[in-house]
């Protein structure tokens, strides 16, 4: 009685193993013929393009530097630019967050004097008010570096093709919010 479900689960799976691979050789059939529809298109999309080329063929040298101009930007120079507008971003952010944190401390060591705390507890306040004045100038400094890189790629691709995109119009609004936060005294 055993072999005999042993033999029926052995010949059940070896039926749903040849219909697996009957369905993923259809669907490899179909994959084919999806590549081969999207060939011809691209084929036809071409031929209609090289045709209205030849159309052009009497413009003049200024149409084919508007070509030029229409060709994408550079991606890894966008890349670049985000990046670079990611890092002033957050350090203008944690600039702002380390000059809360110093307000808020200082507030808490007045309540904690006033409230007559023990000694020890009052020197840990002081720490960390202390550790979080020193963070300021080094985000200010790292900022300001990060600032003038970022404003530096934007003076370079201004006029450019990449100076006409969402991205560098980004860089540019981000520039001026993080004008406040720069503070090259320190």
């Amino acid at each position: 009685m055993q072999c005999v479900r042993k033999q029926l689960n052995v010949h059940s799976v070896q039926s749903e193993s040849q219909q697996l691979k009957k369905n993923s050789i259809s669907d490899l059939k179909h994959t084919q013929e999806e590549e081969d529809v999207l060939r011809m298109v691209d084929a036809v999309t071409a031929f209609e393009l090289a045709k209205g080329s030849d159309e052009k063929t009497t413009a003049t040298a200024t149409s084919s530097n508007e070509d030029k101009n229409t060709e994408p930007p550079n991606p890894s120079v966008i890349r670049n630019l985000k990046i670079k507008c990611g890092i002033v971003k957050r350090l203008a952010k944690d600039k702002q967050s380390y000059e809360k944190e110093v307000v808020e401390q200082t507030s808490k060591i007045e309540k904690f004097k006033s409230e007559g705390k023990d000694e020890s507890f009052m020197r840990n306040q002081m720490n960390c008010l202390h550790e979080s004045k020193m963070m300021i100038p080094d985000v200010i400094r790292r900022l300001v570096t990060a600032f003038d890189e970022l404003k530096g790629l934007v003076e370079t691709l201004r006029g450019t093709r990449e100076g006409k995109t969402l991205e560098f119009t980004e860089a540019i609004r981000i520039l001026d919010e993080a004008m406040p936060h720069i503070d090259r005294t320190y």
